[in-house]
């Protein structure tokens, strides 16, 4: 006979391993052992009578009944968080809350987000820095910033690091760029420089491992810190640019870009909220509930909520 009672804290590393898809990050998010985090997901699946992950080499799968979980989980906890604002953490909240997010954040859901700050806490007044991960890092750990949306969880045992959304990662090129409407091979892009984020970021170094993988060192990337100077290169007919199919949007409606069919495989551009959960205010982890909550209905809305 299973137990009917279900702890938080198990639905707490479910939905973690969900989001990462990998038992040891969803440990160093949770600030716990990998062997806390398989126990409470084997407490979970005896409790439900149900597995709800394939263990593959690299990743951990979601079944069938963990689809089904997943949705019910994510929406109890979202439901406490309710109730714990409800009861005593959101009246006569003030001051300044710093945020920090990077350039993909400030061209989504940042507006939704920061209009839901201000209905819910008229007093609190923003500060918010664009900047890239590392950069938002360092601010996080020196106290310069209270809240920061980056690319992987903070090392630092002070921060407490959730998973927050995902982007996917596709190819796109100016319409009149001379290139098969079929599928394009990655050795047919080479001839051209592959635009993207700056050197270093993920998708940066996502785009090199593949050309070296492919045998195409000699391969070019232009990277920049701008999102808008990448859109604009790619309409000129520079070359061709990754980006999250979620910034391009308008310009793809406009037939002004087009999605290419790559044959090779991009890497979701993962990101985690991070913040102080010792904080005296509670206001810190109040936000973070609503940027996954915001950022979740945002890319669900525009079909890039994988």
């Amino acid at each position: 006979r299973h137990d009917p009672m279900i702890d938080f804290r198990n639905l707490e590393a479910f939905v973690s391993v969900a989001t990462t898809g990998k038992f040891n990050l969803a440990a160093e998010i949770l600030n716990t052992t990998q062997p806390a985090i398989s126990a409470r997901i084997a407490l979970l699946e005896n409790t439900l009578g149900a597995r709800l992950f394939d263990r593959r080499p690299r990743r951990a799968e979601l079944t069938v009944a963990g689809l089904k979980l997943l949705a019910y989980a994510e929406r109890m906890l979202a439901l406490r968080s309710d109730m714990q604002r409800a009861f005593g953490e959101a009246p006569s909240v003030n001051g300044i809350l710093r945020l920090g997010v990077p350039e993909t954040v400030a061209h989504t859901w940042l507006t939704d987000l920061v209009e839901r700050i201000a209905k819910e806490f008229p007093e609190v007044t923003l500060d918010i820095e664009v900047d890239s991960t590392p950069n938002l890092q360092r601010a996080l750990i020196s106290d310069r910033l209270d809240v920061a949306f980056m690319h992987h969880p903070s090392s630092a045992e002070d921060i407490l690091c959730r998973p927050l959304c995902a982007y996917t990662l596709d190819w796109f090129a100016d319409i009149d760029l001379p290139l098969p409407s079929t599928r394009i091979e990655l050795e047919d892009l080479a001839a051209w420089p592959i635009i993207s984020f700056r050197r270093g970021s993920p998708a940066y170094v996502a785009i090199d491992k593949l050309l070296n993988a492919a045998g195409l060192p000699h391969g070019r990337i232009f990277g920049s810190s701008a999102i808008a100077a990448i859109v604009r290169m790619t309409l000129s007919g520079i070359g061709v640019c990754v980006l999250p199919s979620v910034v391009v949007q308008r310009e793809l409606k406009e037939r002004r870009l087009r999605q290419l069919d790559v044959v090779c495989e991009l890497p979701r551009l993962d990101f985690y909220v991070c913040y102080r959960d010792k904080s005296m205010s509670p206001l810190n982890r109040v936000v973070a509930d609503m940027a996954i909550a915001v950022s979740q209905d945002y890319l669900g809305r525009a079909g890039d909520s994988s």
